[in-house]
């Protein structure tokens, strides 16, 4: 494994002792299903130099940081509404010398509505942060017309997807593609969406009502 993942990955894991990063104690098994389901992105999309991503409810990092790793000439920005989580983040950029990285805390729907991040990147990244219909609103809004967002999902994805239309046409957004794989002897999957036009300024709506209040 990369040297750089590794240090990542053993520090995640010392500081998880006193803060709640991840639900994976073991060193193996936080490679098999955090670090290398981050990077099974790399199968499906190729990084332009100079992309800038989002990586929305990033939580220790994920995908974020392996994918910076990988491709240190894209731009991530890692988003989590955690101050504690966030400071930990940005002592562990220093240490790993990733300078193609920031890590902001905020809400996905105050991010949304502040004019310096709407409709600023390229593509937004998402691991396990809410269901599809709620993860469109929390997104879309960040992305450029023509953006990409990919969803890692587990094997509800296409009952998500199902219940996501009306979101997918009020942010006039398009379901482009679904990757499937197996991880560990789960099944997966790694929703692509194309943002097609400009975002409603109704969109996003305020702090919690997206989870409330479902499109």
């Amino acid at each position: 494994m990369n040297e750089t993942l590794r240090l990542y990955r053993d520090r995640v894991l010392e500081k998880n002792r006193f803060l709640n990063l991840t639900a994976i104690t073991d060193k193996e098994e936080f490679d098999q299903k955090n670090i290398n389901d981050s990077l099974k992105l790399l199968e499906f999309h190729c990084f332009m130099p100079g992309e800038k991503v989002l990586d929305l409810g990033t939580g220790a990092g994920l995908p974020g940081i392996p994918l910076a790793i990988m491709v240190p000439d894209i731009e991530v920005t890692l988003v989590d509404a955690r101050q504690k989580k966030i400071k930990f983040l940005q002592e562990l950029l220093t240490e790993l010398d990733l300078s193609n990285v920031k890590a902001i805390a905020a809400r996905a729907e105050e991010l949304g509505r502040n004019p310096i991040y709407r409709e600023s990147f390229d593509t937004v990244v998402t691991r396990a942060l809410a269901p599809l219909n709620v993860l469109l609103e929390y997104s879309i809004p960040l992305l450029r017309r023509g953006g990409l967002l990919f969803a890692y999902k587990g094997p509800k994805g296409e009952e998500e997807l199902k219940q996501a239309k009306k979101a997918l046409k009020l942010l006039k957004t398009m379901h482009m593609h679904t990757h499937t794989y197996q991880l560990s002897e789960a099944q997966l999957s790694l929703m692509v969406f194309q943002k097609e036009g400009d975002t409603p300024k109704m969109y996003p709506r305020t702090s919690g009502t997206p989870t409330k209040k479902p499109l």
